[in-house]
C-alpha cells in the first residue's frame, strides 16, 4: 500500500498492509501496548520521489490514541553493511551464538535497519540460525537457496569461508523493502562454525 494519509481518515486500518505485506498499523498498536512508545519500520510510497521506500515511524500511546511521526529512510550502502557486520560478529564472539541469534532475529532491534539485516548460518548443517528480515526462516535449510539467477549463493558463501575468515558474494535477490529483484552484495564472516553476513542492494 502507499495511500495518501488523508485517504485513510475515518477508515478501519487494522488490516491495512505496507508494500511488503506487513500490517503496519496493527504493529503500531501492538508496539504501544507493551512500552507506550516505540519504533515501527515499514515500506510506504514516498510522495516526493513517487517510489516505495523504507519508512520509520515513532509512535506513542496518548490516551486511547496512537500518535506517530514518520520519515522515509535512506538506502543503505557498503559502509553501513560492513559496520553492522562488525557489530554482529562482535556480539556473537562476546555473548555467544544463541544470544546473538535472538538479537539478530529481533525485527525491532539494532540488527534490522531499513533494508539492512543480519543472517547467520551454521556452516556444518547449512541451516539458518538467524534471519533478521524473516525470523521464521530460523532452523530452515539455507544451503539449498538459489538466487533469482539460479546461483547457489549460500553454498558459495560457505565455500569461500573454508579458506578465509571473510568473503564477499554478489547475487540477485528480492529486496523486502521495494519488493523488487535487485543486485545485492553480501559481506560474510566466519565466527566459529557459523557464517554471519550482512548485505546491501546495489543500484
Amino acid at each position: 500500500s502507499g495511500a495518501a494519509p488523508e485517504a485513510l481518515v475515518g477508515l478501519t486500518v487494522l488490516n491495512t498492509t505496507d508494500a511488503a505485506g506487513n500490517p503496519l498499523f496493527r504493529e503500531m498498536i501492538d508496539t504501544t501496548r507493551v512500552n507506550q512508545e516505540g519504533t515501527v519500520r515499514y515500506m510506504w510510497l514516498n510522495r516526493v520521489t513517487n517510489k516505495v521506500e523504507p519508512k520509520v515511524s515513532y509512535v506513542r500511546k496518548v490516551g486511547n490514541y496512537v500518535v506517530g511521526v514518520g520519515y522515509s529512510a535512506p538506502r543503505a550502502g557498503a559502509d553501513d553493511a560492513r559496520a553492522m557486520l562488525e557489530r554482529a560478529a562482535k556480539l556473537a564472539k562476546e555473548q555467544g551464538h544463541a544470544r546473538a541469534a535472538a538479537a539478530f532475529n529481533d525485527r525491532r532491534g539494532e540488527f534490522v535497519k531499513n533494508d539492512l539485516y543480519v543472517f547467520m548460518i551454521n556452516m556444518d548443517s547449512g541451516r539458518f540460525e538467524a534471519m533478521g528480515m524473516n525470523p521464521a526462516l530460523s532452523d530452515t535449510d539455507a544451503l539449498g537457496l538459489h538466487d533469482a539467477a539460479g546461483n547457489a549463493l549460500v553454498a558459495e558463501m560457505i565455500s569461500k569461508l573454508k579458506d578465509a575468515d571473510e568473503a564477499t558474494v554478489d547475487y540477485v535477490w528480492r529486496n523486502p523493502v521495494t519488493n523488487a529483484v535487485e543486485n545485492k552484495r553480501s559481506y560474510v564472516r566466519r565466527e566459529g562454525r557459523s557464517l554471519i553476513g550482512v548485505g546491501h542492494y546495489i543500484e
